[in-house]
């Protein structure tokens, strides 16, 4: 593999092959005394943190933005990846592979990560894919997720949970000592993770710690005195991804670093800085510093300071000896942005790893594949077929609109073409009328949407419970259920079973789902 070239499925037999080429280092004291105090205190964590202080292991990293009750499902499918795909290359190389959980407490997008999401099941028969949400936080405010407190609330979103399903004592004693009112949210996040994975080995690295950002000094200065360069090499990547037929995942502003400033302290919201007039400007946030005095409080205040998602594996990458990285398909397309930025920092880019994905079937579940005849890989990889033959004669809602807009496009370009020629006045009134039919379309496939989605034939009620289960709101389980709730409600059989496939997929590392079945 080329320098800097990164594969989103990267075969198992590449990593083998090339893993020499990354060498492992010591890591600072500041960095172990870090993973000490995020990590569970078992005996496999502490030997994974003293090798990695000896420069004798490398790592396999992951993260995710922290969410309420651990966030969705695919939360905890990275980890289980990591884990999996780091014992697997231990054993395979002979040498210690440790993985590492990056807690991403910077992010303030509280909005996206308020909800947690459920099935439910009624008593007549209904599925629903229900959510307890907290309601009382500002979502206008910048301030970092791993800043704010859990609100008075928390317990009764937990109360409503547990009213709602059927949980396991032990698990939910677990999420009660975690998600408790007034503790800090990036905490409780982390004491769910360490009750939850036991002596899985996974160390936890919480770049919000004091020590953690005293590390990350060096980098954001780097970042600041040259970031017309950076600016300049991050707009070719660009450009490259482009040129493959891809759109970047961050956008590229002109005159800013790749970090953000917190005003008026590292409690406050957090703020773009842009080059004006001979300052930078902190977007929104009302203050102006030189280049002298932003480099000055990166010395003296690094709590002000924040990466954003294209500088942050960058100061991964600094601070430990990485060999690759698990993720979803948007923070791969992060790194393709930053190939060319690892020579600044005398690195060589880690591999990319796509993270597996999986679909859990419950018993309900398994019921409705076998009334409808349908095998979940199925419905997974070929939804719209498996759709159509279930539906018979009926189009699918999104089938419905491409014909729809694929019909309705042609119609205007047939009119526009006959009437190119005619006055101007004609053509805009051609355009309003097109604008109307547009929206009268519209209206129809809201209808037919409705109807379709409402019918009562035992194939089409079986059909939507169906779906809400293994794609809800048309989206794969993973992103919209959350993965705490099998484990609230199956405990030690999810893990085990979750845990056999994450083995399977770090022996192939296939860009297929697994299915596991529970009950």
């Amino acid at each position: 593999m080329a320098q800097g070239n990164i594969h989103i499925e990267t075969p198992l037999e590449v990593i083998v092959k090339e893993q020499a080429e990354f060498q492992a280092h010591p890591i600072s004291t500041n960095a172990a005394q870090v993973l000490r105090e995020s990590s569970a205190n078992t005996n496999s964590v502490q030997a994974n943190i003293a090798l990695l202080q000896a420069g004798k292991a490398k790592a396999i990293f992951t993260g995710q933005q922290l969410g309420l009750f651990l966030g969705p499902a695919l939360t905890i499918y990275k980890i289980f990846s990591t884990i999996a795909l780091a014992r697997l290359l231990t054993a395979k190389l002979n040498e210690a592979i440790v993985p590492i959980f990056w807690l991403h407490g910077d992010d303030h997008d509280f909005e996206e990560i308020r909800k947690f999401h459920f099935p439910t099941f009624s008593p007549e028969g209904e599925v629903a894919l229900s959510s307890v949400e907290l309601k009382s936080v500002s979502v206008l405010e910048k301030v970092s997720v791993g800043r704010r407190l859990l609100p008075e609330e928390t317990s009764g979103c937990i109360d409503a949970l547990s009213a709602s399903v059927s949980l396991l004592p032990q698990f939910e004693t677990l999420l009660r000592d975690s998600f408790q009112a007034g503790k800090n949210f990036r905490f409780a996040f982390l004491q769910a993770l360490q009750g939850l994975l036991g002596d899985s080995g996974l160390l936890i690295f919480d770049p919000l710690h004091d020590l953690a950002k005293q590390e990350s000094k060096a980098l954001f200065r780097l970042a600041l005195d040259r970031s017309e360069e950076i600016q300049a090499l991050v707009q070719q990547d660009t450009e490259a991804l482009r040129a493959a037929g891809e759109n970047e995942q961050v956008a590229l502003r002109a005159g800013s670093p790749l970090f953000f400033v917190h005003t008026p302290n590292e409690s406050g919201p957090r703020f773009r800085i842009q080059w004006k007039q001979n300052r930078y400007e902190a977007i929104g946030g009302g203050e102006t510093f030189t280049r002298e005095e932003l480099s000055l409080l990166i010395d003296s205040a690094p709590g002000r300071f924040s990466p954003s998602a294209l500088l942050r594996p960058l100061l991964q990458d600094t601070l430990f000896p990485t060999l690759a990285y698990v993720g979803g398909d948007a923070e791969l397309r992060y790194f393709r942005q930053i190939v060319s930025l690892y020579p600044l920092i005398g690195k060589r880019q880690p591999f990319g790893i796509r993270r597996m994905s999986a679909f859990v079937i419950e018993p309900k579940t398994l019921r409705l594949l076998k009334a409808l005849q349908i095998e979940p890989q199925d419905l997974v990889e070929n939804t719209e077929q498996v759709l159509s033959q279930v539906r018979g004669d009926f189009l699918s809602s999104q089938e419905f609109s491409r014909k729809q807009l694929g019909e309705f496009t042609r119609l205007k370009a047939f009119y526009k073409e006959s009437l190119a020629s005619l006055e101007a006045p004609m053509e805009k009134a051609l355009s309003r009328n097109l604008n109307r039919i547009e929206r009268a379309l519209s209206g129809v496939h809201a209808r037919y949407t409705q109807v379709l989605e409402t019918r009562d034939d035992t194939k089409s009620v079986q059909l939507r419970k169906l779906l809400t289960l293994l794609l809800p709101k048309e989206h794969w389980q993973e992103r919209e259920i959350s993965g705490l709730y099998f484990v609230l409600k199956y405990g030690d059989e999810f893990l085990e079973k979750l845990t056999a496939a994450a083995d399977t997929w770090a022996e192939r590392l296939e860009n297929k789902p697994q299915y596991v079945s529970l009950g």
